[in-house]
């Protein structure tokens, strides 16, 4: 595993759970899921952060889950109330279907390691809101 933005956001769900938090991480297909779920349990295998990447996903273990890990099947599932949702890859999803799993009470973080125009004019012109963790 190396020291970048998965890292990063990592730490930050792993600390989220700890604290009694649930968090969400999203990603784009199910390689880069199964592969951000692998590195996740290195870091924190006492988590037993749970992958969804399809229907088959008991109902019962994603309620009862601190941490879930998967594609846009997470979507079509009843997650319950998220504290932390991260999507990464953010820009190969819609803001419509981030925008299903938070509510009032969620922090969001949305990363990329893609800097396309898009990202840059949103930064640019104040349309979302920017934090440097160095």
């Amino acid at each position: 595993m190396g020291t970048g933005k998965t890292v990063v956001y990592s730490l930050i769900a792993g600390y989220t759970a700890y604290s009694g938090g649930k968090v969400v991480i999203m990603l784009p297909n199910g390689n880069l899921a199964n592969q951000i779920h692998n590195e996740f349990d290195e870091l924190f295998p006492d988590l037993n952060a749970l992958l969804v990447m399809s229907d088959e996903t008991d109902a019962q273990k994603i309620l009862n889950a601190k941490v879930l890990i998967g594609t846009s099947a997470l979507l079509f599932r009843e997650v319950g109330q998220i504290h932390l949702a991260i999507f990464d890859e953010s820009q190969k999803m819609g803001m419509a279907h981030q925008d299903q799993l938070v509510s009032d009470i969620t922090h969001k973080i949305s990363v990329s390691a893609t800097p396309i125009p898009r990202t840059m004019a949103l930064a640019t012109y104040g349309a979302v809101t920017i934090k440097r963790i160095s």
